[in-house]
């Protein structure tokens, strides 16, 4: 499954509309098949005219996600990192 999500007007004056692929998930046994990429770029045409500005995020080390976004012609501008601890467990 693939979630679209508008963010509305982002950039005050400028009226550029965001958007972004908030979750996609394929079954591990599907996985290797072309399915998130198929799914993504389903995404990315109901995108066009609802958004001017998609953006994307995925796990740190998830590579092969990565490149595939790349693929579709996105650009990496940031990497992030986010550490949890989990108190009283």
């Amino acid at each position: 499954f693939t979630t679209c999500v508008l963010h509305g007007n982002f950039g005050g004056k400028l009226n550029v509309r965001l958007g972004g692929l908030e979750l996609a998930a394929v079954d591990p046994r599907m996985r290797k098949r072309g399915c998130l990429t198929t799914m993504v770029n389903n995404g990315l045409k109901w995108f066009r005219g609802h958004a001017d500005v998609l953006v994307q995020g995925t796990q740190l080390t998830n590579y092969p996600v990565q490149r595939m976004y790349v693929n579709l012609g996105f650009r990496l501008v940031q990497a992030n990192a986010s550490l949890h601890l989990w108190l009283g467990r």
